[in-house]
């Protein structure tokens, strides 16, 4: 959007150097045309006429008698000399020329140099051809190749760009002729006809490798200048976040029109108007800016979409004329994000997972321990996903997840909660089980690492187990002696930290086994 900025403030300054003084070398203009009479193009080329910016020729004889040679062929050079002017791009003088075949010495006419604007063109960002190549500047100009140069001049290359395979088939299979526009020139030659600057032919041909006659050339020209709106942006968000809220437009029209009123309108994918920007049926010449805020004409919220906006002013003699129409994309940046499971045990895992709309650039989530970590991208869709297996690198209990979503120079994120819940777990046992009167009975208990301390209750007693090291605890008691047969509850008791947990076993207690024994009589 750089050069379309320039272009507009270059062509601004241009157009009012023509009007403060006439006689400047850059805008001294021809006498008017003779040989255009009735002629169908001739309120185009009077247009451009007014502005200063039109070449035909001058006999030396009778200099006072032009011709503008309406149905001749238009050249290369003179094709981009009229745009170089028409867009108020500076001539230029380089040391070295940029092509071969087109010395200093170059005269678009015998009377009319054209090598500093054939420079102005190159340098300004319009011509195709590399520098070093020959630029071939006598011969015909075709439709697609006029095309080529119109579209860069208008700064819609990127548009152009962006039109898929099927839309350019599609918007070129309107025409039979199509396949013959070659192939490096069918997006620009789509993107001239979906913003209205190439119509075809009434038989619904295009033609685009026949030359294009100086007529047509102008006329293409005056529909692309006469007014002219530029966005400042491509797209814009208005998500109230104060990034790219409002989209400016930047104004530009021929001062010599006689402006009676104009509108500014966003417009559908089918043409339909969302809104109109500025007073209904504006007076006067249009301002220099306008702007709009993504709403319709009810005030609502447009939704995300491509747009297209257009200007028109109509002129004292009540001709309309329209601004190329031109695409704005207004988006809609979402951020959907989620977790699970809201309560995660260490060695489990956590998974994050967020949906965007429109695809972001990149997603993460910063955690408690201050780490920012990337979300993967789920092959090419808006979903976006992280594992992240729980461990004591985050601390117990509840904490927040920080969601961040980049769109460009946007970013939208999401807050989210979950629940470290400590890794606390014991499995307690008696060996052996059952047990009988004197004997030895060892309590164990195997825990996760974070338990501090261990303890059972069993047969009245209360035993502080002790750990060995590698998870486990131990500790031993013995059977009292005549303890009546039965089923004794054995509560075990871990501690960590933050928390406590419990586990119960039933130790079994037996009376004697007298099976085994011998009995001697005695006195």
């Amino acid at each position: 959007m750089f050069r379309s900025r320039l272009l507009a403030v270059a062509a601004a300054m241009s157009l009012a150097a023509c009007l403060v003084s006439p006689k400047l070398a850059l805008c001294a203009g021809d006498p008017w045309y003779y040989d255009l009479g009735g002629h169908w193009a001739r309120d185009y080329v009077r247009v451009l006429w007014e502005e200063s910016v039109t070449d035909g020729y001058i006999p030396s004889v009778n200099p006072s008698v032009a011709k503008y040679w309406p149905d001749a062929d238009s050249t290369r050079a003179q094709f981009a000399t009229l745009l170089c002017k028409v867009f108020g791009l500076p001539p230029r003088y380089p040391e070295n020329p940029s092509y071969p075949d087109v010395p200093r010495s170059y005269h678009l006419f015998w009377n009319k140099p054209g090598w500093h604007w054939i420079e102005g063109a190159f340098y300004g960002g319009i011509i195709f051809v590399p520098r070093g190549d020959y630029f071939r500047p006598d011969s015909y100009i075709t439709r697609e190749d006029a095309v080529e140069l119109l579209i860069r001049s208008l700064d819609l290359e990127s548009y152009a760009a962006s039109l898929s395979l099927a839309e350019v088939s599609s918007i070129l299979g309107r025409f039979y002729d199509s396949w013959s526009v070659s192939q490096n020139r069918r997006r620009s030659m789509a993107c001239a006809i979906s913003v209205g600057i190439i119509k075809g032919y009434e038989d619904g041909s295009l033609r685009p490798r026949s030359p294009i006659c100086r007529a047509e050339a102008a006329t293409v020209a005056a529909r692309s200048c006469l007014i002219r709106m530029i966005a400042r942006r491509d797209s814009f968000s208005p998500d109230g976040d104060g990034l790219d809220d409002v989209v400016d437009f930047d104004l530009t029209y021929l001062r010599n029109r006689g402006i009676a009123s104009w509108q500014a309108v966003m417009q559908d994918s089918v043409g339909s108007v969302v809104c109109a920007l500025g007073p209904p049926g504006g007076t006067g010449p249009p301002p220099a800016t306008v702007s709009w805020d993504g709403r319709d004409s009810r005030g609502n919220p447009a939704p995300a979409s491509r747009y297209y906006y257009q200007a028109v002013v109509t002129d004292q003699q009540n001709r309309q004329f329209m601004s190329v129409r031109r695409p704005l994309d207004l988006e809609r940046h979402v951020l959907s994000a989620w977790l699970q499971p809201s309560v995660c045990r260490d060695g489990s895992v956590l998974t994050l997972g967020a949906m965007t709309s429109p695809r972001a650039t990149w997603v993460s989530v910063v955690l408690a321990d201050g780490r920012t970590r990337a979300l993967a991208p789920v092959d090419a869709s808006s979903l976006w996903q992280l594992g992240i297996v729980m461990g004591p690198f985050l601390p117990i209990g509840t904490q927040t997840a920080l969601i961040k979503a980049w769109f460009g120079d946007t970013t939208r994120e999401e807050r989210l909660s979950f629940t470290r819940a400590e890794d606390l777990w014991l499995v307690p046992s008696i060996t052996p089980n059952p047990a009988t009167w004197g004997q030895r009975v060892q309590l164990g208990c195997r825990t996760s690492s974070s338990v501090a301390r261990a303890e059972a209750k069993v047969l009245g007693l209360d035993v502080a187990l002790s750990a060995d090291g590698s998870g486990s605890w131990q500790a031993a008691v013995t059977v009292p002696w005549g303890l009546s047969p039965g089923f004794y509850p054995a509560v075990f008791t871990v501690w960590t930290s933050f928390s406590s947990a419990q586990g119960a076993l039933s130790l079994e207690v037996t009376g004697p086994n007298t099976a085994g024994l011998t009995y001697v009589l005695s006195k």
